[in-house]
């Protein structure tokens, strides 16, 4: 059982109710803190050297008030389909915790639209605080009318945002820029149903129709064309497959992927969809292909349920009705320049200037050049954890470290690329990445239902040392990234001043872009699901620069053996040689395998911001943790 459970002891004479301590510790700590099961103990069980003896401590005889509970409300009926839906588990009870069945940050977003569309108003905020289906019920409240914008709020110019501007300042070709996705798509449909279908997503998603105007190292202008100003007949392409053999089947598949992504333009050609008719009776193949201008992970948890429902509407000959969207990607780009400006975001300014430090030599012995360091003369390796060492991390050291999945893969790599020669003497300057929607930091959005693209990214620096103090310091400064980043990006690329004195400094060389885990495939015989043969247009154009010397990106993906991490690592063949990208992909792992056998020895311990209240500094925890036994 990998929950937290808290042991107590009563005061002389003294009683224990454990469900009041346990409301007492959600109103002080963090939702990842507050334990699952209370156990009342006489007394705490001892080593002969007078520390706790953790493995004379009983384990929790969860009881049907305290574990498993079914729903009792219909509220609570509604949550728990819910969170078994979003999760892709048979069966979940009021105290299932969503975070402990596999949730994380993107999945919360992904819930909160399905409750809101099942009549919940509900944020990702009210789920991190509120983790069980009894907590969540509690807190939640019947919707009282959807909250949208006035009519045409989201079309017109649109503020540049971080991210587009970095992606502006490549320096090179960046139309073919895509991610996309291969669908089943069903049996006897016709060519005018599926381009209704497709012009149902059109004229919803205002990013679907956005439009770039600038060269490449300039600043773009953005604007969102209206409702109808594109057409899906323009868009959507028929290819006949029927009768071709296995082959030559595979072989027109990806001539079609690259000539789509050939075909994207970033003004206004964002869009484009090849139907594999594979003859009567036979279900075809949709390539959807659509630029990274308009979309990220998040988008299509968006975009291909409402595929389906508007398919669903047109096949039937009705009218399409998708869910409002809460607010639009243009007025989210106004309000993000706005809190942008904000006095306060000066006062970030020193922290990060103080995390890029000063301009370090470039891997190779040279800076990265855009025209010779590109995608078309990268190369790549993918490596896959076990199974077992997968579980480890995700869980194990994740748990005792008190930790997330992020902190552990960052630390685990900035030890490996210190020890391949690539971190300087500050250690290794890394860009992560976060999804960016956060609704938490500016007011008053809902971005559950936009389709766009959030993502956040900013610079960490992790210093070199012992893999479990590296972690510990990983995670600390994650934490205080308290805004997804995005005061970084603010100071980097909305204000010119800030953004010109943070680009002399340290550049990363590193990115790291962690995943989370990879949707379950589901049925893949039904309409409209991931089909079996996966394939997926070429994310780039050849000639796209390389935006790091280093990029990694990880995800945990379910094999036969169980989930296991895999991550791929691209670099450019003039600077780096695959023998050493080899090692330290090797290196990783062992600095994975090493925080597992930590965890397993000596356990992990607490950071300064898992007990922030009490104010006590990484040694004092130390301290306290050696002196109970909290250590072993």
């Amino acid at each position: 059982d990998k929950r937290l459970v808290a042991y107590v002891v009563a005061a002389d004479g003294g009683t224990v109710d454990a469900a009041a301590v346990r409301a007492h510790v959600a109103e002080k700590l963090p939702g990842y803190m507050v334990p699952a099961a209370i156990v009342v103990l006489p007394e705490l069980p001892l080593t002969a050297n007078d520390k706790i003896d953790r493995d004379a401590l009983p384990a929790p005889e969860y009881t049907a008030d305290a574990n498993g509970r079914e729903p009792r409300t219909p509220r609570e009926e509604l949550l728990c389909g819910l969170f078994a839906e979003i999760l892709g588990i048979d069966h979940v009870t009021i105290d299932d915790n969503f975070f402990d069945l596999g949730g994380d940050s993107i999945t919360t977003i992904q819930f909160a639209s399905r409750a809101r569309s099942s009549g919940l108003t509900v944020s990702a905020r009210d789920l991190f605080e509120n983790q069980t289906v009894a907590g969540l019920a509690t807190a939640v409240r019947e919707t009282t009318g959807e909250r949208t914008e006035e009519p045409g709020a989201g079309i017109g110019e649109v503020a540049v945002t971080p991210i587009i501007q970095w992606l502006a300042d490549l320096r090179g070709p960046v139309d073919g820029f895509n991610q996309s996705r291969f669908l089943r798509a069903p049996a006897g449909a016709r060519y005018d149903q599926l381009a209704a279908t497709l012009q149902a997503l059109l004229d919803h998603h205002d990013a679907l129709r956005l439009r770039a105007i600038g060269a490449p190292g300039t600043d773009w202008t953005l604007t969102v064309l209206p409702p109808g100003s594109v057409a899906a007949a323009d868009r959507l392409r028929h290819v006949d497959v029927t009768g071709l053999d296995a082959a030559a089947y595979e072989d027109r598949i990806r001539t079609e992927a690259r000539a789509a992504r050939e075909s994207l333009k970033l003004t206004g050609e964002l869009v484009r969809a090849v139907w594999f008719d594979r003859g009567p009776g036979e279900a075809g193949r949709l390539l959807l292909v659509v630029h990274h201008l308009a979309v990220d992970a998040v988008s299509w948890r968006i975009l291909l349920p409402d595929l389906a429902e508007a398919w669903a509407a047109v096949h039937a000959g009705e009218p399409v009705r998708l869910a409002p969207v809460g607010t639009s990607f243009r007025t989210w780009a106004r309000k993000l320049h706005e809190w942008s400006h904000l006095v306060r975001r000066q006062a970030d300014f020193a922290a990060w200037s103080e995390v890029l430090g000063e301009p370090e030599a470039p891997f190779g012995g040279r800076p990265l050049d855009p025209r010779r360091d590109t995608i078309g003369t990268a190369a790549s390796l993918t490596v896959r954890l076990p199974a077992g060492l997968t579980a480890a991390v995700l869980e194990d050291v994740t748990g005792s470290f008190h930790a997330d999945p992020a902190h552990v893969l960052l630390a685990g790599l900035a030890v490996a690329l210190d020890d391949a020669g690539l971190a300087g003497p500050r250690g290794v300057l890394v860009d992560l990445e976060s999804h960016g929607r956060a609704e938490e930091v500016i007011e008053d959005v809902d971005l559950s239902r936009t389709v766009g693209w959030f993502t956040s990214m900013y610079p960490v620096r992790v210093p070199a040392g012992p893999v479990d103090t590296v972690l510990k310091e990983v995670k600390e400064q994650l934490r205080r990234v308290t805004d997804l980043g995005l005061s970084y990006g603010a100071l980097r690329y909305l204000d010119h001043r800030t953004g010109a004195a943070l680009n002399r400094l340290a550049h990363a060389q590193v990115g790291l872009n962690y995943l989370g885990k990879a949707p379950a495939a589901g049925d893949r015989t039904a309409d409209w699901s991931v089909a079996e043969e996966a394939v997926a247009a070429p994310r780039q154009d050849p000639a796209m620069p390389l935006p790091h010397a280093l990029e990694i990106a990880a995800t945990v993906r379910e094999t036969e053996d169980g989930p296991c991490l895999e991550s791929t690592w691209v670099w450019p063949r003039e600077l780096l040689g695959e023998e050493r990208i080899r090692a330290a992909a090797d290196a990783w792992a062992e600095a994975l395998t090493a925080l597992a056998r930590h965890s397993e020895v000596a356990g992990g311990g607490f950071t300064p911001s898992d007990v922030a209240a009490s104010g006590l500094s990484q040694d004092e925890i130390d301290l306290i943790e050696a002196e109970w036994g909290l250590d072993e």
